[in-house]
């Protein structure tokens, strides 16, 4: 998935007149959030924090 939003991204930036190699650096960033996110929530199987993803649900909390 990263490679292809890779690849999307460095064939956007480069019909827009934009060096490939410049077009790599500018993705760089974005796509390797996108492989932390997807790393952290299918391989690792704990959900991210900054994303919400570990609320409990009411019937899972403890009476008090």
């Amino acid at each position: 998935m990263c490679w292809i939003c890779n690849s999307i991204g460095i064939g956007l930036l480069e019909k827009w007149g934009i060096n490939n190699y410049l077009a790599g650096a500018i993705t760089a960033i974005p796509v390797g959030f996108l492989g932390y996110v997807l790393n952290s929530i299918f391989v690792f199987k704990k959900k991210a924090k900054f994303l919400n993803l570990n609320r409990k649900k009411k019937s899972e909390e403890p009476e008090q």
